[in-house]
């Protein structure tokens, strides 16, 4: 007796990229959405940026509907930039995100400060983002760090301290972000002076 046997082969289906991905080039904080239009429905696509998959979440939508893929994201932050890819099958589409970080602020400026004659004086603002870079000066010339000088970032805190303060510490101090910048003034008191000529 001969058995005869059918196999159902599904021919392979040849997909191809109708509509590629455009680069996108925004600021930071701003909504941004990828699509990408394949040649035929039902089409499982897959998401990455840099070679790391991108799943859904409160900030990152995904959407299929018919032959269109869809990448969103709510709120760009700059470490979402990149190289976007989409992936059906054998076929891929590439395009790059870029975002441009918000000018740094000042969120809360410099106040008049009053330090005690051989005491230590402590100057600080709050910048916008954790990361930025900031300048002090005095007057107008540069601090740097030093046994007198201590130029402390944490967190989005910028700290000025002035070690030993003596009258000539007095002076306008400012932090400067590049972006944004707080000036205050420095006061000095309880200096004791001693009139050595009637000693």
């Amino acid at each position: 007796m001969i058995t005869t046997c059918f196999f159902n082969f599904r021919p392979a289906r040849d997909i191809h990229i109708v509509q590629e991905l455009q680069d996108v080039d925004t600021m930071e904080r701003q909504s941004v959405s990828f699509l990408c239009e394949v040649n035929q429905v039902d089409v499982d696509g897959r998401w990455y940026r840099d070679d790391c998959r991108i799943r859904p979440g409160d900030n990152i939508k995904i959407r299929h509907q018919g032959k269109t893929h869809t990448l969103s994201f709510k709120s760009v932050r700059p470490e979402h930039a990149g190289e976007i890819r989409f992936t059906a099958e054998r076929v891929s589409s590439y395009a790059t995100l870029t975002v441009k970080e918000l000018p740094v602020q000042i969120v809360r400026p410099l106040r008049v400060k009053i330090a005690m004659y051989h005491h230590r004086g402590l100057l600080e603002c709050q910048v916008s983002r954790a990361n930025a870079q900031v300048k002090w000066y005095k007057n107008k010339k540069e601090l740097v760090s030093s046994k007198k000088y201590q130029l402390v970032s944490q967190d989005v805190y910028r700290q000025l301290t002035i070690d030993d303060v003596c009258s000539s510490d007095e002076d306008t101090y400012t932090c400067d972000t590049g972006d944004d910048k707080t000036s205050c003034q420095l006061l000095v008191e309880g200096e004791i002076y001693v009139d050595t000529s009637r000693l």
